[in-house]
């Protein structure tokens, strides 16, 4: 069979993701996104979204270029590059960031 996905022209993981913590009422601060794949970037799109977040190990290059390009807000590290793929680089990153 066949399955064609709509998508907004604003949808996407960054806008879910802001969509989200607004009608949960959850802060920026208060929010960590994870991912591994450039599919993930709009959600490490900091000056957007305002969210940090754990690029595990095993992400792909095109996401971790995006977001050594945002290594720096007001000197704080905006998102941390785990050591351990997958689950284990998303705790790695929750006991670093806590």
């Amino acid at each position: 069979g066949w399955w064609v996905v709509g998508l907004p022209a604003a949808g996407g993981k960054g806008n879910a993701l802001v969509h989200v913590m607004q009608t949960i009422g959850v802060r920026p601060e208060r929010t960590l996104c994870c991912g591994d794949s450039g599919n993930d970037s709009p959600m490490f799109d900091y000056r957007t979204v305002g969210v940090r977040g754990v690029v595990v190990k095993n992400a792909f290059d095109d996401l971790r270029g995006f977001c050594e390009a945002q290594l720096c807000d007001e000197g704080k590290k905006v998102h941390y590059f785990a050591s351990e793929k997958m689950a284990g680089g998303i705790l790695e990153g929750l006991k670093a960031m806590h």
